[in-house]
């Protein structure tokens, strides 16, 4: 249903399925299958969404960034309608994309990942 809704309004391609909180078992995989869908998991987690401050996230991001590495961070925050406020994800990656960029590091979508691979 999201995937429909998702494309209802513009998104166009395949929509790769995140497991919420990384989980799934055995009857997940078997859906996915099913369903012919691609399932991502990220390897490299900053945490963000119980992070204290901007250098929390930057931390814990500078520690686990390797090329190719999949990061997941929370998009939800004040700057779109959302209760939960997620200004230091938002204030960490001001800095911390023209670093990495600085560093060498490229970003991709995860389309475009699979696409490359």
């Amino acid at each position: 249903k999201t995937e429909k809704l998702l494309q209802k309004y513009g998104v166009i391609g395949e929509i790769p399925f995140r497991p919420p909180y990384g989980r799934f078992d055995l009857n997940t995989i078997k859906v996915m299958k099913k369903l012919n869908k691609q399932m991502i998991i990220w390897n490299a987690s900053t945490k963000d969404f119980k992070a204290n401050s901007k250098q929390q996230i930057l931390n814990r991001l500078y520690r686990k960034v390797k090329p190719g590495c999949i990061i997941v961070m929370h998009d939800a925050g004040k700057y779109i309608e959302s209760e939960i406020d997620r200004s230091f994800t938002i204030e960490a990656l001001k800095e911390a994309l023209p670093k990495l960029k600085k560093d060498g590091y490229n970003f991709l979508t995860i389309n475009e990942m699979l696409i490359e691979n």
